[in-house]
């Protein structure tokens, strides 16, 4: 995720990183509120409020991240 971030982020996305051990009661939060099972490391495309794609540990390139954007 970092070296997509910091290499080639799409500039029409907003990025946020949750901290889970630091923002345990955010990551909380973003588990409830999208539905989506918690896992660390852990990516989560939203759209419109909805969770559209996510993946974890070894699934997170920059490969999966950018396809993830541009089919969504």
């Amino acid at each position: 995720m970092n070296d997509y971030l910091q290499n080639s982020p799409n500039e029409q996305v907003k990025y946020g990183i949750i901290y889970v051990v630091e923002d345990r009661p955010v990551s909380n939060e973003a588990a409830n509120k999208l539905g989506v099972k918690h896992e660390s490391p852990q990516a989560i495309l939203v759209k419109k409020g909805i969770p559209v794609w996510h993946a974890s540990h070894s699934d997170i390139t920059s490969t999966t991240i950018t396809k993830a954007l541009r089919e969504s």
